[in-house]
């Protein structure tokens, strides 16, 4: 809460008496004595009161006397720009006078220490504004005002860890031949590399496959937090030399969305990317035909030592039970099964067709496989024998 002209009387009393804010007695009395100080307690005394003057009205609820509704209006721009600009050329003659940089700090520090520390209005300020229906223009006009200048006095004076503009301001007064006026920067030019939708019509014109345009919005990403960090990066510190929030303001204006929509861009292609290889693989499961090299007769390590209609018989009661089928699940057909096995077996058998049609006309048409199964059968019984003579 903001101290009122009586507090702040006692306080000074007390400053007097055992200093404030690390400074002696006698330093104190040296500052009144010989360093002009009047602007700068008018101007905190009209600030007081104006402080005071709303808060009185608006919290307490007391209805400024008729006589005394000029105070209000006396809280203009106009007055609160004199009283400053008055105290401003105080300072300067101060400056000017001692020279030094701490006396100038000491001088803001002792008169104008409580405008600085004041926290300011209450969230609710303005709501009770409109409660107490009075006043209501004159009192959101003089609260912009206060704020506007207190502002003003605490960006010049700092505090003791933090010296604000005071160093600056002091230093140009004392070295007027080393001020400069700053050079205008120049007009800030987008860089048309940051723009979303320029970069997208880049991709779009190069023919970009989906891992390339990965590659490429990765890399421009991080040329833009590289632009930013050099270009566009101001740290806000606290008094102790924190850094409390890291600003962007060109981004802010300029790029604000760029990040965000890249981020987007990135699921979208990596989404695309996962389809295109799940079509990949189904194209090439889809083209995957068996592809069987036959080697001729001659070079095959394997040779059918039986008829060719032996074979067909074996062949034709394979095919038929379905005993053999493709890895990959898709149909099976007797020509490609066929080739499969003259390859392996070096057979290349003329007439297929005609042939199994005379095995099928045959009295009995299956005396291979009946060879076969009288093959197996004996060699089951030469089985047993031979487990029953080691028992």
């Amino acid at each position: 809460m903001y101290t009122s002209r009586r507090q702040k009387a006692v306080q000074c009393e007390v400053c007097s008496a055992t200093g404030a804010e690390g400074e002696t007695k006698q330093t104190i009395l040296i500052i009144r004595k010989f360093m002009q100080t009047e602007k700068a307690k008018a101007l905190n005394d009209f600030f007081n009161g104006a402080v005071n003057l709303l808060l009185s009205t608006v919290y307490e609820g007391v209805l400024v006397p008729v006589g005394d509704v000029n105070n209000i209006s006396d809280l203009t721009e106009t007055n609160f720009e004199k009283y400053y600009a008055d105290f401003e050329e105080e300072l300067k003659f101060n400056i000017l006078e001692y020279k030094e940089f701490d006396v100038a700090f000491k001088y803001m520090s002792h008169y104008l220490n409580q405008i600085h520390n004041w926290d300011g209005f209450k969230e609710d300020f303005i709501d009770k504004v409109f409660e107490t229906n009075l006043y209501v223009n004159e009192l959101i006009k003089a609260k912009q005002f206060i704020e506007k200048y207190k502002r003003k006095i605490s960006n010049l004076y700092g505090s003791e860890n933090f010296k604000g503009q005071l160093p600056y301001f002091v230093h140009d007064l004392l070295n007027p031949s080393q001020h400069k006026e700053p050079e205008p920067e120049p007009e800030f030019v987008p860089d048309p590399n940051f723009n979303f939708e320029y970069m997208m019509s880049e991709i779009k014109t190069q023919k970009l496959t989906t891992n390339q345009a990965l590659d490429f919005i990765s890399n421009r990403q991080k040329d833009f937090l590289q632009w930013q960090i050099v270009n566009d990066t101001i740290n806000q510190y606290d008094y102790s030399g924190n850094v409390t929030v890291k600003r962007h303001p060109l981004t802010n204006l300029h790029y604000q969305h760029f990040m965000k929509l890249c981020g987007v861009e990135i699921d979208r292609l990596n989404s695309r990317l996962v389809n295109e290889k799940n079509e990949l693989t189904l194209a090439a499961i889809a083209k995957n035909k068996l592809v069987i090299h036959a080697p001729s007769a001659e070079t095959s390590p394997y040779k059918w030592n039986s008829t060719d209609t032996d074979f067909l018989e074996l062949f034709a009661a394979l095919y038929q039970n379905e005993s053999i089928v493709r890895a990959d699940g898709k149909p099976l057909t007797r020509k490609e099964m066929m080739e499969y096995f003259q390859s392996i077996l070096g057979l290349n058998i003329k007439d297929i067709d005609g042939k199994l049609n005379k095995a099928g006309n045959r009295n009995d048409n299956t005396p291979f496989l009946y060879t076969l199964a009288q093959k197996f059968r004996y060699y089951v019984d030469e089985k047993e024998k031979k487990l029953r003579s080691r028992k």
